[in-house]
């Protein structure tokens, strides 16, 4: 079925509202238009890779379901320039932000706002290509033994000190251990959008400083945390 837009999602909204068509009826009509929504939210952030632009537009369903935002529409409401707010507007605004919160919840962001970086864990395996098989644990440990990396830490020494640094650091040092080289890392992190924004590196200057640091701290907390094993 094709996007009812706004004209059309008026008249939707203002079934529903009077009780011509119940919610099912609504979905039907109205699905394209909340996966559109969705999905333009979901290609904003990095995001936990658990997490799909489906999950996100089955959270918008049951935020339809639980608010009724089109019972709360006021009819005369304006805005501050005195421009008439139609059903759909309120209606698109309140799913908007109530999908933008589930997301940065997601997401690990300190602060509701689409400037705080996110701060999800990572799992180690995320990093990894699909050509090694066995659970996380034996992925890791045969990038570790493959790689040209000095530190003959064991495994949960590793993952010790990735939990132990910063989100950046620890995303840094975790394509470092992945890649085995500090500058495969640094140009991994530069190819990836994703990669880039967890590592805050704009640039592969910006990439090879953050990887630098990674492996510094990550290396020192490794050793030391080695020691009192």
């Amino acid at each position: 079925m094709a996007r009812v837009g706004r004209q059309g999602l008026n008249d939707v909204l203002m079934d529903l509202r009077e009780g011509r068509i119940d919610l099912a009826r609504f979905f039907q009509l109205a699905e394209k238009d909340i996966q559109r929504m969705a999905d333009a939210l979901y290609s904003r952030w990095v995001l936990p890779p658990g997490v799909s632009s489906e999950d996100l537009c089955q959270e918008m369903r049951v935020g339809v379901l639980m608010h009724r935002w089109d019972l709360g529409w006021v009819p005369g409401t304006r805005n501050k320039k005195g421009a008439l707010i139609s059903i759909s507007v309120h209606f698109n605004w309140r799913l908007h932000v109530h999908g933008k919160r589930w997301l940065h919840e997601q997401r690990g962001a300190h602060r509701r706002s689409g400037h705080a970086m996110s701060e999800f864990p990572i799992c180690m395996a995320y990093f990894r290509d699909d050509e090694y098989e066995g659970d996380e644990f034996d992925r890791f440990g045969q990038t570790i033994d493959s790689s040209a990396a000095q530190e003959q830490a064991d495994k949960e020494v590793i993952l010790a000190a990735y939990d132990k640094l910063p989100f950046e650091k620890a995303t840094a040092w975790a394509v470092y251990v992945a890649e085995g080289d500090e500058e495969q890392a640094a140009k991994r992190i530069d190819a990836s959008a994703g990669l880039g924004s967890a590592c805050r590196a704009s640039t592969i200057v910006e990439a090879r400083k953050v990887v630098k640091r990674a492996v510094k701290d990550g290396r020192a907390l490794a050793r030391a945390m080695q020691a009192l094993a």
